[in-house]
């Protein structure tokens, strides 16, 4: 059994969501969350890079998945993501909450 599997079945919500590429840091949209999970979409020019002021968590090369993640303080909006292709480049979200 993973990670999910172990804890979702106290989450009453889900929510699904996609940001476009950034070449600057941008914090993601305020979305309530206990758990998430963020996809790369494959057609992808470059990476992604997730992370909180600064700080890389997570590089995501086109089609990569993260897995699902516990975010510490509730919200996605407390984390960042840039992509170098500007606006081309799609990152999917889920969240649990």
């Amino acid at each position: 059994m993973g990670f999910k599997e172990d804890i979702s079945s106290d989450f009453s919500a889900e929510r699904f969501g996609l940001v476009s590429g950034s070449a600057s840091n941008t914090l993601f949209p305020n979305v309530p969350a206990k758990l998430a999970r963020f996809v790369a979409y494959s057609g992808n020019i470059t990476s992604f890079y997730i992370g909180k002021s600064g700080q890389v968590t997570y590089e995501l090369p086109p089609g990569v998945d993260t897995g699902w993640f516990p975010v510490v303080e509730d919200n996605l909006n407390t984390m960042q993501f840039r992509n170098s292709s500007g606006t081309v480049d799609k990152l999917g979200f889920w969240v649990q909450f």
